[in-house]
């Protein structure tokens, strides 16, 4: 068809989707082809279609940006916020500075709790202790928490010297974990350290009594 005449975008879409197990190169090339033609043309839903088919071929950082973006145009927030936190992860992995995406993802969609631990652990590496509180923290009070967010949340509250609300969290994490016992007792020296002498002797007390119970 090429030959005689300029193909339509949906025509070259046609072409691609018929080269992906074939030729994933050329497949590429075509939905690059029709991007083009789409985005010269303002019709940003047909592009993200195809921008889609580009990125299940080619999940690069450069085509995971071009997806997150176009889905925050498209008013797409939560497909906005997945493709930014899959670039953060990717970015991450490959020794990059993942910062600006995994705040671009929670920016996007703060209800995921998913991104709101991942963007927690970027805040608390950058000494944004109080930061990674803030985003996390409505995800604790929300209930139901993963081990692995309530594990961070409790870390955040140790690093900003708030000892006695990390209390409950790590205690509840020992519980499940008794391997874990050594958190326990590392922050009872903290709290001695910080004078709270009162809550650390009831801590002791009761990590004694459990121990007593279970015959350790």
């Amino acid at each position: 068809l090429a030959r005689f005449v300029n193909p339509t975008w949906d025509q070259k879409v046609r072409f691609g989707q018929l080269l992906e197990n074939s030729n994933r190169k050329l497949a590429i090339e075509t939905y690059e082809n029709a991007l083009e033609e789409l985005s010269k043309q303002g019709r940003k839903p047909d592009s993200l279609m195809v921008l889609k088919r580009i990125v299940s071929l080619d999940g690069s950082e450069r085509n995971l940006l071009r997806l997150g973006e176009l889905c925050s145009e498209l008013g797409d927030s939560k497909s906005s916020a997945a493709a930014f936190l899959r670039l953060a992860e990717l970015t991450e992995a490959s020794g990059g500075d993942a910062a600006q995406y995994f705040e671009r993802a929670y920016t996007e969609d703060s209800s995921d709790p998913k991104i709101a631990l991942s963007y927690g652990k970027s805040l608390q590496t950058q000494g944004q202790v109080g930061a990674a509180i803030f985003v996390l923290e409505p995800h604790i009070s929300a209930g139901n928490p993963s081990l692995e967010l309530r594990d961070t949340y409790a870390r955040a509250l140790l690093a900003a010297n708030r000892l006695t609300e990390a209390e409950p969290l790590l205690w509840q994490i020992f519980e499940q974990n008794p391997a874990r016992i050594n958190e326990i007792a590392n922050l009872i020296g903290a709290l001695i350290d910080a004078q709270q002498d009162a809550d650390a002797v009831a801590l002791a007390r009761k990590l004694e009594a459990l121990q007593r119970r279970k015959g350790e």
